[in-house]
């Protein structure tokens, strides 16, 4: 894995948290965020711990826009047939689990 030497994302939104000129750096965050979901879910696999804490910043360039955020802690990850996708209970921190 690559050294992520911006941190956690975390630190980024408490830094940044309502500035509307980040707008467009949060699009593109989200953006590298799916995509990393996408690739773990076309994997047959699910995180299962995604929260701010295991997202980091990898440093592109000298701007927030061209730094790209990379998914980590695999610790809870788990292989799984698409059909139970969403049906996995109980795993992952509290406030970031989805109700069901």
């Amino acid at each position: 894995m690559e050294h992520c030497d911006g941190g956690e994302f975390r630190g980024f939104l408490k830094e940044h948290a309502g500035k509307q000129e980040y707008t467009e750096v949060y699009i593109k965050y989200f953006s590298d965020i799916i995509e990393g979901l996408a690739e773990i879910h076309s994997r047959k696999q699910m995180h299962r711990d995604l929260k701010p804490e295991n997202i980091f910043i990898l440093i592109v360039g000298k701007t927030a826009i061209e730094h790209v955020l990379k998914l980590g802690d695999f610790g809870l990850m788990k292989n799984v047939d698409c059909s139970i996708m969403s049906a996995t209970k109980g795993v992952g921190s509290g406030p970031y689990m989805s109700p069901e």
